[in-house]
């Protein structure tokens, strides 16, 4: 216990010698008390009756002379008072003291002890009282929980089971009142026990665990009938002597509700449980949950645990209890109910819209509510947002800049059109609503409609089917017809729009007609141009013929050459059709076996191994790029080839990321150093100098084996 400071209290010094009493109440004002004094009990009677700010403490003479001695007079204070009383007496035989035992004290000081055992006497009460006053508290909170608990609780001796206090729900229980129980065993006057078995093992418990906590075993009551109870039983000390305090808890009721739950599953089993509505079992009067599904758990949020045994009232499921009752009330009447609107809430709080439906059928001999609900709130959600989809669909139909209707898919009558339907086909509304495009006439050929609307039947929508309309003036347009099912008051009907490609389809006949006429003169440019340059190459040829110099009659070939790489470009785009690029793999073949038939007399001593990608090229690239390879391509013929050794030339042309890959590899005895010196270099070599300056192109040399050149062209 903490330090107390009594410094503050007020003692009363009762004593018939007045000089011992004043010596007495001097050495106590020393040590800071307050004192007052009665030479008589009925004195000291007076003095605490009439004192208004109390009396602390008091030291009380059991000597009083005449009159009331101080046992008479501590007993009548202690009638109305809670005062601590010290006893003080020059006599210390066994008669005086027993005197003062019946008799709530702090303490028994002879008087001659000095003062400070008597101070310390006077300490140790107010801390005993003090102790005594927290006990009182503690004792009647225990009371109160005692008395006001639901579950039945007794206070047993341990020694013989006696009971010394019982509760209203022991009583309410049992059967036996507080008369019939307290001062009477469990164990051997009231037999409790229907099976003496439990009562061993709970003993056996209490004896090793010194505690029982949550065993179930059957009581008998007054009436003989059986109940279930979950017993809890604890050691504590009431009156000074080892008690068991017995907590029952009656799960009768619990245990005939799981009864019924099990009645209800072999009943209703595959209906209830595999059910794809939410479906319950509860009590017609308190709302007390039987059974629950697992799509009512669903939906509402809690589990089975949570509501079987406790009520739709203490779970909150439904927010308006008095719209229950209503609701229950008009099914006594009639026994059952079909879809009543009704909210609910599940466990998260959220609330529900939900039909319920609910019949009373008989489970086990007892009337129960058989509840199903629907829940509705995603519905009525989606019928809200559909009517806000229909103001806005109507909304943009009506302001569409697409020329737009709604048609009976079988008949092609009118429901709606928009204004710039009206005005593409130049009826007004009114001369459209209720009418079939049939009795307008409004296409040219009525299978068209047919076939557009086998295609929606078919696939469930169409797009941009080409078909002629008619209008009102009688001019025919070009449409394009797009068709989807929408509904409307519940039936299919035909969302069409339509786009007039009329002046669309005009001008790419003059685009195709002038295409064509374009394309026929390029085809013709670049037929002449290739014819031109055949023609200088067959001059070439004949001047060549009469030249004897042999250099001369190499300078006429190589030019020869050159002239028919560029004419190939011009032929291949002639040919193909397409004037925009051509394949570069066929046209590298092409050159490759020309250079060879060219230079060499024994063709197959050379392998030209190729690996080209898919690479087209414009003829801008194109040209300086055939160029290129015609020049590097001669050379590793007319110089690489030379040897003994067979000639193998690799070639490749690939597109990577953002450029072209070109490499021209032999394995001759490669470019001399001469002819790399500027005022040395050939003919050829300054062509690809040239030709890559010209492509912007990056080249590389390699003379290890042979000649190896690296060109990296940007695409």
């Amino acid at each position: 216990m903490a330090n107390l400071d009594f410094s503050d209290k007020t003692i009363l010094v009762v004593d018939d010698d007045s000089i011992i009493a004043l010596a007495m109440a001097e050495n106590i004002t020393r040590e800071g008390y307050g004192v007052i004094q009665a030479h008589s009990g009925e004195e000291a009677l007076r003095a605490v009756k009439l004192r208004p700010d109390g009396v602390d403490l008091i030291l009380m003479d059991i000597e009083l002379g005449d009159g009331m001695d101080g046992t008479e007079a501590a007993r009548e204070i202690l009638k109305t008072h809670d005062i601590p009383i010290v006893f003080l007496s020059s006599y210390t035989d066994r008669e005086t003291v027993e005197r003062t035992k019946k008799i709530t004290s702090y303490g028994y000081v002879v008087k001659n002890t000095g003062i400070v055992v008597l101070i310390a006497s006077i300490e140790m009460a107010f801390k005993l009282h003090e102790a005594n006053r927290l006990l009182r508290i503690s004792s009647d909170n225990f009371s109160m929980v005692f008395h006001a608990s639901p579950n039945a609780m007794t206070i047993s001796r341990a020694v013989d089971g006696m009971m010394l206090q019982v509760n209203d729900a022991y009583t309410e229980l049992t059967g036996y009142t507080r008369d019939e129980s307290v001062g009477r065993s469990a164990l051997t006057d009231l037999h409790f026990w229907t099976d003496p078995g439990d009562r061993v093992r709970i003993s056996a418990e209490l004896e090793t665990k010194g505690r029982v906590d949550g065993r179930e075993c059957y009581f008998k009551m007054k009436k003989g009938s059986p109940r279930l109870v979950q017993l809890s039983i604890s050691m504590t000390i009431y009156n000074n002597e080892k008690c068991f305090v017995i907590i029952a808890r009656d799960l009768t009721e619990r245990k005939l509700s799981e009864n019924l739950l099990r009645e209800s599953e072999e009943r209703f089993s595959k209906a209830f449980r595999s059910s794809p509505a939410a479906m319950a079992i509860t009590d017609i009067d308190t709302g007390l949950f039987i059974d629950v599904n697992e799509k009512w758990i669903r939906i509402i949020g809690h589990s089975r645990e949570e509501m079987i045994g406790r009520t739709s009232r203490e779970l909150g499921i439904f927010p308006d209890w008095a719209e229950r009752e209503r609701i229950v009330a008009m099914l006594r009447n009639k026994e059952y109910l079909r879809e009543v609107p009704l909210r609910s809430v599940t466990k998260s709080g959220e609330m529900l819209d939900v039909l319920w439906s609910m019949e009373v059928i008989d489970l086990r001999g007892r009337k129960v509510l058989l509840s199903m609900i629907y829940d509705i709130t995603k519905r009525k959600k989606a019928e809200q947002l559909l009517r806000e989809s229909e103001e806005r669909f109507l909304k943009a139909f009506r302001s569409s800049p697409a020329s737009m209707m709604i048609s009976d898919i079988k008949t092609g009558c009118f429901i709606d059109v928009n204004d710039q339907w009206v005005k593409l086909t130049g009826y007004t509304r009114e001369e459209m609503i209720g009418y079939t495009t049939k009795d307008l006439k409004l296409f040219t050929d009525w299978g068209d409609r047919e076939k557009v609307v086998d295609d929606l039947r078919r696939h469930g929508s169409v797009r941009e089917a080409a078909i002629q309309a008619v209008t009102k003036s009688g001019d025919i347009r070009d449409l394009l017809w797009s068709v989807e099912i929408i509904k409307v008051a519940g039936n299919d009907y035909m969302l069409s729009l339509v786009y007039d490609i009329t002046e669309r389809k005009r001008i790419e006949s003059a685009l195709r007609d002038s295409l064509e006429e374009k394309t026929v003169l390029l085809q013709e440019v670049h037929h002449r141009v290739k014819n031109n340059m055949q023609l200088i190459t067959s001059l070439l040829g004949l001047q060549a013929n009469g030249v004897k110099d042999a250099e001369a009659s190499a300078v006429l070939a190589d030019s020869m050459q050159r002239i028919y790489s560029m004419a190939q470009i011009h032929e291949r785009m002639y040919r193909s059709g397409n004037m925009a690029s051509i394949d570069f793999f066929e046209y590298l073949r092409g050159l490759a076996n020309e250079i060879v038939r060219s230079y060499i007399k024994e063709p197959d001593s050379i392998n030209i191994a190729m690996d080209v990608g898919d690479v087209r090229l414009s003829l801008n690239k194109a040209v300086p790029c055939g160029l290129l390879v015609n020049e590097i391509l001669t050379n590793a013929v007319k110089h690489g080839c030379k040897g003994p050794e067979p000639c193998n030339i690799e070639l490749s042309f690939l597109t990577m990321e953002n450029h072209y890959r070109l490499t021209v590899k032999d394995n001759g005895p490669g470019i001399p150093d001469s002819a790399l010196v500027d005022n040395k270099k050939t003919l050829g070599m300054m062509l690809i100098q040239a030709l890559g300056k010209q492509l912007n192109a990056s080249i590389t040399i390699e003379r290890n084996i042979g000649t190896c050149y690296h060109i990296t062209i940007p695409a």
